[in-house]
């Protein structure tokens, strides 16, 4: 029995980062995962679904080749997962106390 109304479609398919999760436990190493999705287009359709998970434990002295995240070419450039650990230590910081700050204060009685 043929496909009910069988097209021939031209597109491409690609695997992406779509979600980033850091576990930073008081006790332990952190570990960063990310879920990757397969994404399709096809004539013009764009549609993405679950492909996995890819876990990384925190190393401080790993290093990560930077990659240009419009064209994904190496930049010559390197990073450590201890730059990387403080990059997001400081944007976390940065929000919180931006929070903070725009928080109204209470008034005790």
């Amino acid at each position: 029995m043929p496909d009910y109304k069988e097209q021939q479609a031209t597109g491409r398919t690609w695997v992406r980062c779509r979600a980033m999760t850091v576990e930073n436990p008081l006790n332990g190493a952190a570990v960063a995962t990310f879920q990757e999705t397969q994404c399709a287009s096809i004539n013009g359709v764009t549609s993405e679904q679950f492909a996995g998970m890819l876990g990384v434990e925190f190393r401080p002295d790993s290093t990560i080749a930077l990659r240009n995240p419009e064209t994904g070419e190496l930049t010559g450039q390197t990073s450590t997962h201890a730059q990387v650990y403080q990059l997001l230590y400081s944007l976390y910081m940065q929000a919180a106390l931006e929070r903070d700050a725009a928080a109204p204060t209470s008034m005790a009685a």
